[in-house]
């Protein structure tokens, strides 16, 4: 038997109440951003900007600066609710879009992922942010999802940067097996990942966004999120091995990027990852970064102790 009308009457928390005002404004500021034609049928036919941004950085962790441009919102929750604060806060969030390609230095973030990959001591998130640089993986594939493989052909210089990956967040068969390039020699690249996955992180990877976030910022300030650095990772790829000597041959840009990136279409890599270097952009310059390059790579061969034990490289 239940006894409804004997239980007390139950009032709303008031941190209920004002998490339900600020939702209200930030789904106001949502409905101010442009509408995104993704190609993706539920999504597009959201008619709400709210219900469609939603939509759309659930379902595509690229479009995560649309939320940015709305997450101070969260940061006044367990202020006192206001009317000033909302107008302050409306003030503040810039809604202008920008068409900005932003610019960046190839040998200042290769020369930081390698004193990270170099450390044996180096801290578990730089080391996760150095990684995410140098193989271009989204977060979550990199912390648990994807299964990385080595190459060995001696003949073939390419396949000292290259991995065999497979379990792809975005791919219609996950046991779909892709070779990718990475910019650093792929057996330290793997076991620095092992370093990563033994470490104790069995847990997901967005329990961990702010430590990765705040790394990040520390050590490529020119990516504004953890998830940008498969721009850079994507462009400085481009200009290190797409040419003769490392790739065979080479290919037209925009290919090669989209290759990078296992995307599905060459629009994808061009509308979200526009990003280009400040550096190496001659051929002669290239060249001149190429001695550099193999002489960073030897150094990490000699100081970084690698295992090939094959039953270690079941859990990668």
């Amino acid at each position: 038997m239940y006894f409804h009308e004997h239980r007390p009457r139950r009032t709303e928390d008031p941190s209920t109440a004002q998490a339900k005002s600020f939702s209200a404004i930030r789904k106001a500021i949502y409905e101010k951003l442009p509408k995104v034609k993704t190609g993706d049928e539920y999504i597009d036919k959201q008619e709400s900007r709210w219900l469609q941004t939603r939509a759309l950085t659930m379902a595509n962790p690229e479009y995560a600066n649309l939320v940015e441009l709305v997450d101070p919102i969260h940061l006044l929750k367990y202020n006192k609710a206001s009317k000033a604060h909302n107008e302050q806060l409306r003030a503040r969030v810039d809604l202008k879009q920008t068409d900005e390609v932003k610019k960046f230095s190839i040998e200042k973030c290769m020369q930081t992922a390698f004193e990270v990959l170099k450390n044996d001591k180096a801290e578990l998130y730089d080391m996760f942010v150095a990684l995410l640089y140098v193989t271009g993986r989204r977060q979550h594939e990199l912390w648990s999802k994807m299964k990385f493989e080595n190459i060995n052909n001696e003949l073939i210089m390419a396949y000292d940067y290259t991995l065999k990956v497979s379990g792809f967040a975005k791919s219609m068969s996950k046991a779909e097996e892709v070779d990718i390039p990475c910019l650093f020699n792929s057996d330290v690249v793997l076991q620095r990942i092992r370093d990563v996955r033994s470490d104790g992180v069995d847990d997901g990877v967005n329990l961990h966004n702010r430590e990765i976030s705040k790394a990040c910022k520390k050590l490529f300030p020119d990516a504004s999120t953890p998830h940008q650095l498969r721009a850079l990772y994507a462009e400085t790829c481009e200009r290190i091995f797409n040419n003769a000597e490392y790739n065979g041959k080479q290919l037209k840009t925009a290919v090669y990027k989209k290759n990078a990136l296992h995307h599905g279409s060459i629009k994808t890599s061009n509308e979200h990852y526009e990003i280009v270097a400040s550096d190496l952009q001659s051929d002669a310059e290239v060249a001149a970064y190429h001695k550099k390059f193999e002489k960073m790579n030897d150094e990490l061969r000699k100081s970084v102790t690698v295992f090939t034990n094959s039953h270690e490289d079941d859990d990668l």
